[in-house]
C-alpha cells in the first residue's frame, strides 16, 4: 500500500531529487510550531535548575542566559513535594522530568508558551 503523502510533501521529495550535493533546500510547513522552530533554530537548552522551596520559586536557567521563574506551587504535583523530591529530577535540556513526580515533568516549549501568554496576557481556550 502506498502512503499517502500531499501534493506539497511530493514536490519537496521531488526537489530534493533533482537538487546536487552543494544546493540547499528549504522546507518550511504551516505546521511547524513556531515555539520549536524558535528552540531549534536558537539551539535553546535548559542548563541548570535553581529550586528555592522557601521562597515557593524554581527557576529555569537557559543557555542563552534567560532565566525562566515560577511558583513551585504553579507547577502541577510540585507544592506538596519536598525538597528530596524537587531535587530528583532529570534535566533532558528540552525538559525536566521528575522521577517521583511525573506529572510535574515540564518541556521548555511548555515553559516558553507559558511566559508568552504570562506576558501579553493571552487565554487559551
Amino acid at each position: 500500500m502506498k502512503p499517502l503523502i500531499n501534493k506539497e510533501t511530493e514536490d519537496f521529495l521531488k526537489n530534493l531529487e533533482t537538487k546536487n550535493e552543494n544546493e540547499t533546500v528549504q522546507f518550511y510547513s504551516k505546521d511547524i510550531d513556531p515555539i520549536d522552530d524558535a528552540i531549534e533554530s536558537n539551539k535553546l537548552e535548559i542548563t541548570h535548575l535553581v529550586i528555592q522551596k522557601n521562597v515557593n520559586r524554581i527557576l529555569f536557567v537557559l543557555n542563552n542566559g534567560t532565566i525562566i521563574e515560577k511558583n513551585i506551587t504553579d507547577i502541577l504535583g510540585l507544592a506538596n513535594a519536598n525538597m528530596e523530591q524537587l531535587n530528583n529530577y532529570e534535566n533532558m535540556g528540552t525538559g525536566i522530568l521528575w522521577k517521583e513526580i511525573p506529572q510535574a515533568d515540564i518541556s521548555l516549549h511548555g515553559l516558553i508558551a507559558d511566559e508568552i501568554y504570562t506576558k501579553f496576557k493571552l487565554k487559551v481556550a
